[in-house]
């Protein structure tokens, strides 16, 4: 899986609104080195996010946080939302970014908000002013900058006056059982791991564990462990000067060149050329 279904890179702010979408630009399970803004607008869908499925109501908000997966599932195809993906540099404009990371950060600390009924028209409201503008020619960044900032402090001042619940937890078996499995994962991804090992260790027939497992995350196992272990090594090309070699050691691969050959399969080039795009 690729990082991006298409590409963003040179994107600081993206935006789809889209009420009756008839096309999906992402992959529906995806993930990407920048911050999501998911604001729904349909009746009922689950999110599954890093390792926990939300069942997600209307004018609910899921925040994405960087290099996080992510799936959606939608019950009779209602994909109307409110997408936005933005990166740290869209806000230049503020010389002091403090308090921007405040707010990203406490609405983090929720990652899916439903809202109260007083609330959720001011949220909606918030959100599509934002959306009309991105839709309107001329230049319009520095207006969106100063919606945005506003739309999450909003957000961030309602999550510290108890406006504010985490979207319901789906909370049957089968999902019970991936959201362990996949928090051990994530936190052991550099570890050896195997279908076998899985199997025993959380006690659950291995064959029965591939079905659910994919049906939960749309991954195959072998596949989630491999995309972990890439995003941590991107993660660590970017921002160490560590040795390819020993950043697959430190991901968990013992040899290099499945590492490169599945480094490349994800992200569409070596990880030496990866690191020199800076």
């Amino acid at each position: 899986m690729q990082e991006y279904s298409f590409d963003i890179a040179d994107v600081d702010f993206y935006l789809e609104y889209k009420e009756k979408p008839l096309q999906e630009r992402f992959k529906k399970e995806h993930y990407h080195g920048a911050w999501e803004f998911y604001f729904y607008l349909g009746d009922a869908m689950t999110f599954f996010l890093n390792d926990t499925s939300y069942n997600v109501e209307k004018y609910d908000l899921v925040f994405v946080d960087k290099h996080v997966y992510h799936k959606t599932s939608y019950k009779n195809n209602e994909k109307e939302r409110i997408l936005i993906i933005l990166k740290d540099s869209f806000f230049n404009i503020f010389k002091d970014k403090e308090p921007i990371y405040r707010y990203l950060s406490n609405i983090k600390s929720v990652a899916a908000l439903s809202f109260k009924s007083d609330s959720k028209k001011i949220i909606r409201d918030k959100f599509i002013r934002i959306a009309k503008l991105y839709e309107k020619d001329g230049e319009k960044e520095e207006q969106l900058q100063i919606y945005f900032a506003e739309l999450i402090a909003t957000i961030s001042e309602m999550i510290d006056n108890n406006e504010v619940s985490v979207t319901k937890i789906l909370k049957n078996k089968n999902a019970m059982v991936i959201s362990q499995i996949t928090n051990y994962i994530n936190n052991h991804y550099n570890e050896k791991i195997s279908l076998d090992f899985l199997s025993d260790k959380f006690f659950i027939n291995k064959f029965h564990l591939c079905h659910i497992f994919r049906k939960e995350t749309g991954m195959t196992i072998i596949d989630f462990i491999n995309q972990k272990r890439m995003v941590e090594a991107g993660i660590l090309l970017k921002t160490t000067n560590m040795t390819i070699f020993d950043i697959s050691n430190t991901v968990g691969f013992q040899n290099q060149n499945y590492f490169g050959t599945t480094f490349k399969k994800q992200f569409g080039v070596s990880p030496r050329e990866y690191r020199q795009k800076g």
